[in-house]
C-alpha cells in the first residue's frame, strides 16, 4: 500500500464478481468523461464480467482509495483479430 495523503491509503487488486457493483462509480464518470454514447447500465456490465470473469479469462484491477473503488483496468484474452493468436485486450482503462 502506498500512502497519498496522512489519511488517504491507496492500492491494487484484483476483483471478483462480489466487487462488481462496486465499479458503477467510476463506470458512469468514464461515460461521463469520454464523452460515450447512449449511458453506463451497471446491470449490463455485472452481466458481461460475471461471465468473463467466470470463464478464467478475464480480469478486472481495481484501484482503491481507502474503502472506495476509484478507477480499474479490465481485459479479456481473446483471439487476435487479424491473425488469430491469442493475446489479451483492454476493454477499459480508467482512474479519477
Amino acid at each position: 500500500m502506498t500512502t497519498i495523503a496522512p489519511h488517504l491509503q491507496r492500492n491494487m487488486r484484483r476483483l471478483n464478481v462480489a466487487d462488481l457493483h462496486s465499479c458503477e462509480g467510476f463506470g458512469q464518470a468514464f461515460y461521463r468523461e469520454m464523452g460515450l454514447r447512449g449511458r453506463f447500465d451497471i446491470d449490463r456490465f455485472v452481466q458481461t464480467w460475471t461471465q468473463f470473469l467466470s470463464a478464467d479469462d478475464a480480469v478486472i484491477f481495481g484501484l482503491w482509495e481507502d474503502e472506495v473503488l476509484t478507477g480499474g483496468l479490465g481485459a479479456k484474452v481473446l483471439p487476435d483479430l487479424y491473425d488469430g493468436r491469442l493475446c489479451a485486450t483492454e476493454f477499459f482503462w480508467y482512474v479519477r
